[in-house]
């Protein structure tokens, strides 16, 4: 897998990681974040950091999408439905 520097450099995955993780990634929220508690349980670095860089740019995305108030909203959203 392609090294994942920060700041991320693009809003879209495939542009971050190769086309194979992407497209590993590229699943339902609930799912996502299942795979996020699985990769930290088994102690899996690289699926770890894939899976929250997936998270990650879902949260970039949102923020991009809304504006002031309504972005606090999505960020709540998020951190609940993780926890």
């Amino acid at each position: 897998m392609t090294a994942i520097t920060t700041p991320l450099k693009s809003n879209k995955i495939e542009e971050i990681v190769q086309k194979w993780y992407a497209e590993f990634v590229d699943v339902d929220q609930a799912l996502l974040f299942e795979l996020v508690t699985a990769a930290n349980f088994m102690d899996i670095k690289s699926l770890l950091d894939l899976t929250c860089l997936a998270v990650s740019v879902m949260i970039k995305v949102c923020i991009i999408r809304v504006h002031n108030f309504e972005h606090i909203i999505c960020l709540i959203y998020l951190i609940y439905v993780c926890y």
